[in-house]
């Protein structure tokens, strides 16, 4: 549901739990439950990002910092072939004493073709509806603009997928590409590498070399293990975790 709300797993209904390490122990916690109805799907999750304790260097005191997201999202198919999604996001930000607020939502749609093997997909993120900051500078997420497609070639064992990102106030463009495979029934691997919209093309082979992926997914039936790492450079990297258990299973 980070994402655009329309590619949402419709396969069951469910209940996830995601932990994730990032740089400078920074933890992020995420818990989503999926409910699968007959014309729609609704998904509710609650996350929270904390930045641990923060020094005060006036005063010398240690601070908490901490960053909550109330997430609800609805899926609608139309004849198996195209999906709409919206999802309203509430974010609170907490520094210490200090609080902001921020509602924004997220609009997409998705489309398949070719026996499901090809897909394309857009999403409208993080438009504001308001905001409320805790400081004079207005610092709220950016609208960004996703376009996607996936391709599942005849003869490979495997989907590609490709990703462009295009944030609407600085005009940066991001650009993904992975392959997501199974060697077995049970099994699924992820590869993906990431880069910036670069004028030297050396600068674009570093930033596809330091932003590199891998996740693993294993499919015990009523529960999926999903494990994943990202490399960010210097800055370290982000190991990551999850398990969806499916509910309402006959």
């Amino acid at each position: 549901l980070r994402n655009n709300p329309a590619a949402l797993s419709d396969n069951f209904s469910n209940f996830s739990y995601s932990y994730f390490i990032l740089p400078a122990n920074i933890q992020y916690g995420m818990i989503q439950t999926l409910k699968k109805m007959e014309t729609f799907i609704n998904v509710n999750k609650i996350s929270l990002l904390s930045y641990g304790k923060i020094l005060d260097g006036e005063t010398n005191k240690t601070h908490s910092a901490f960053d909550l997201l109330l997430t609800m999202g609805y899926k609608f198919k139309f004849k198996h072939i195209t999906s709409f999604g919206v999802s309203a996001n509430y974010l609170m930000s907490s520094i210490a004493n200090h609080h902001s607020n921020i509602i924004c939502l997220n609009l997409g749609a998705r489309s398949k073709t070719n026996n499901n093997r090809l897909g394309f997909g857009a999403s409208l993120e993080n438009f504001m509806i308001t905001s409320n900051s805790f400081s004079s500078h207005n610092d709220v997420p950016p609208i960004l603009f996703r376009s996607a497609l996936y391709y599942q070639p005849l003869y490979f064992p495997g989907t590609i997928h490709f990703e462009t990102k295009i944030f609407h106030h600085d005009k940066i463009k991001q650009y993904s590409i992975g392959i997501e495979s199974k060697p077995i029934n049970n099994i699924t691997i992820r590869t993906g590498l990431g880069w910036n919209e670069l004028n030297e093309i050396k600068e674009l082979f570093d930033s596809i070399l330091n932003n590199y992926s891998f996740g693993l997914g294993i499919d015990f039936n009523v529960i999926y293990l999903d494990i994943g790492f990202k490399n960010l450079n210097s800055s370290g990297y982000i190991i990551g975790i999850s398990i969806n258990k499916k509910i309402n299973q006959k």
